[in-house]
């Protein structure tokens, strides 16, 4: 039986694809016998590296890559083929065994990408709600949550610009909690 593969074209949709934060949609194709999977691709850029999930017939995997790299299409492409076969990704480490993309960055850039919905927070010990939803104009209505704080704003459509905004509000409402509830203490 021959392997599912990505044909050309996808590799080359896949080269702009990387420098893109997005979902994008890939199909893989076999000729002995002939057969295909439609895979879906989520790539999220971070300060030093990608992140890309690939999704397919109700499976998901991930993995973190180094953005300097050259060779980041061929890894990836290589990973979703390994990953659509249900072969172990090998030959793709992450960062020099670093791992440069936090699971906090993780929640925050998927509410952005995803505009709406409440979100638990991994911040250190405490675990604070962030709900976001879309404005008309195409921002974000943004609350954190802890405890009985609060704290509402808004960010600009630029979700690049909104998560470098976003993280700072995070921190300074969780300092602020932590030292309310130091006073408390």
């Amino acid at each position: 039986m021959s392997r599912l593969q990505l044909n050309a074209t996808a590799v080359a949709r896949l080269d702009a694809q990387v420098r893109l934060s997005g979902v994008f949609q890939h199909r893989l194709d076999a000729d002995q016998p002939r057969r295909s999977v439609h895979a879906t691709i989520a790539v999220e850029q971070a300060g030093k590296s990608i992140r890309v999930e690939v999704a397919h017939n109700g499976t998901r995997n991930s993995v973190t890559l180094d953005k300097k790299r050259r060779d980041n299409v061929v890894r990836i492409a290589r990973f979703i083929e390994a990953t659509v076969n249900g072969d172990a990704a090998t030959g793709l480490p992450e960062m020099d065994g670093d791992v440069l993309v936090s699971d906090l960055e993780i929640v925050l850039r998927e509410a952005l990408r995803f505009g709406h919905g409440t979100f638990v927070l991994p911040a250190d010990e405490l675990e604070p709600e962030l709900l976001v939803r879309r404005t008309d104009r195409g921002g974000f209505l943004v609350q954190l949550r802890l405890g009985s704080a609060n704290a509402g704003f808004t960010l600009p459509a630029d979700r690049s610009v909104a998560f470098t905004r976003l993280t700072a509000h995070l921190q300074r409402f969780l300092q602020d909690f932590r030292a309310a509830f130091s006073a408390v203490a």
